[in-house]
């Protein structure tokens, strides 16, 4: 879709162009700046529910300016999202139903054009998947890393849609709120 878009209007941002333009744009000046800069300008500039877009491609414009970089790392990303989401399918069903549920993804066309597109969803999508996953091992393991990990991915989820950040937060208290619930019920009670 990125040449098909390429070939009709001369370059690789797709049809729908004007949050892809804004980031191009913005994460271009924001890498010839300071991080504290950098910060500043799209503080003054942007929305908040972008700040995460224009971090994360600032970044990879610090490592390389090219375009097709920036594709390849949201493929890889793209991937590792896939693998992710096929180890917590692992968890609630056979595994050939998570292969399937991993490949149907992986494969699936809006998938496909968020990775080959200038948009923030494919890290957006990555941090919410890895958010699960820590939470899954969190479960089957009781290792506390992964709780701290789960908070982490969740804060950071912020910076790209505030909403769904309070949702993933909201899910996954409530989650350890009603697995735990008789052990804080009776450590509220004795603490009162």
């Amino acid at each position: 879709l990125s040449f098909l878009s390429h070939s009709i209007d001369g370059d690789l941002f797709l049809f729908s162009k004007s949050d892809s333009s804004l980031y191009y744009t913005g994460s271009l000046k924001m890498s010839e700046m300071t991080f504290n800069e950098s910060i500043r300008y799209i503080s003054r500039d942007y929305h908040f529910s972008s700040f995460g877009a224009f971090i994360w491609f600032s970044t990879l414009f610090r490592i390389s300016k090219c375009l097709i970089f920036v594709k390849l790392i949201h493929i890889v990303v793209g991937v590792w999202s896939s693998l992710l989401l096929f180890d917590i399918g692992s968890y609630l069903m056979p595994r050939r139903y998570a292969y399937m549920a991993s490949l149907t993804f992986s494969l699936a066309s809006f998938t496909a054009v968020f990775h080959t597109v200038f948009l923030k969803e494919t890290l957006f999508v990555f941090l919410i998947i890895a958010a699960f996953h820590a939470f899954y091992k969190f479960l089957n393991n009781k290792n506390v890393l992964y709780l701290v990990i789960v908070f982490l991915l969740t804060f950071l989820v912020v910076f790209f849609r505030v909403p769904v950040s309070i949702m993933l937060l909201f899910t996954f208290v409530l989650t350890l709120l009603s697995m735990y619930a008789r052990s804080v019920i009776a450590f509220v009670l004795g603490v009162v």
